[in-house]
């Protein structure tokens, strides 16, 4: 089952991502995999790329049409995530992909970039 949960409910592409496997990626969504799927903190693969500094798996998630505003349980974007690992390359990519994300606060009214 390519939508299969495994412990905190990340499914294989949320493995995929964070471990940087964008080829594993790819054939995941080529097969169906959901790109924006969430685990039990709302994280999608997209959070845990940026969490993990994988830079090509976040271009390969964002060409893949990963929605860049889908927030975790604390309310917080994948530049959230980019911003408290001090990651430019991603904090860079993200803000040239949609600029309102610097204005989403997470649950306890924070920035992005504060």
């Amino acid at each position: 089952n390519i939508e299969e949960k495994y412990e905190d409910r990340n499914t294989p592409l949320h493995i995929a991502s964070q471990n940087g496997c964008s080829e594993i990626a790819n054939l995941l969504i080529e097969k169906g995999a959901k790109i924006n799927s969430i685990n039990q903190n709302k994280w999608t693969p997209l959070h845990m790329a940026c969490q993990s500094g994988k830079v090509e798996m976040v271009k390969t998630l964002l060409m893949k049409g990963a929605d860049i505003t889908m927030k975790t349980n604390y309310g917080k974007t994948p530049l959230h995530i980019a911003c408290e690992n001090n990651d430019l390359k991603i904090v860079k990519l993200l803000i040239i992909r949609n600029k309102t994300l610097i204005t989403l606060e997470d649950n306890d009214g924070n920035l992005p970039i504060h």
